[in-house]
């Protein structure tokens, strides 16, 4: 419901989405949400047999954010240790962000992530979520610091 209410008639762009479990929960609720990830068929947090919730564009994460329109980015526990969180938020023309995870030393993301958050992002609101016993993960919303450029031409990381 925190989403559906933020993001409105915006359209999201979830990158690493896995099989859509979020995404589909929020089109059923009338969100436009382009659910992607660079792959279902060699996923290793994916079952073989796994069949998705919603149509999942396979794409990666760098390619999404730069092809496919979007208002607000959404990150659903990116992968521990990958850079693709950090890419796909440097990256981003975005100004909005709903993260979903651990926060810095958890099993999310990279450290390269969480500082370009504490760097460049504000933090709107942040609520509870169910959560498994001993994961500390929570739902985040940030918008991008007024001083900082979104432009491509300053994204060459």
């Amino acid at each position: 419901k925190t989403i559906v209410a933020y993001a409105g008639q915006q359209k999201i762009l979830e990158v690493g989405a896995g099989l859509g479990f979020w995404a589909s929960h929020l089109q059923d609720e009338g969100v436009d949400i382009t659910p992607t990830d660079l792959s279902l068929s060699n996923n290793q947090y994916i079952g073989e047999n796994a069949k998705p919730y919603t149509k999942v564009t396979e794409v990666e994460a760098e390619i999404a954010v730069r092809e496919i329109e979007h208002d607000i980015l959404m990150m659903i526990w990116p992968p521990y240790g990958d850079i693709m969180a950090y890419r796909s938020l440097k990256r981003t023309p975005a100004n909005k962000l709903i993260y979903v995870g651990e926060w810095n030393g958890g099993c999310c993301a990279d450290t390269e992530f969480f500082n370009e958050l504490r760097d460049h992002w504000d933090l709107v609101t942040s609520c509870e979520i169910p959560q498994w016993e001993g994961i500390h993960d929570a739902l985040y919303i940030y918008e991008r610091k007024a001083h900082v450029s979104n432009s491509r031409a300053d994204q060459s990381n």
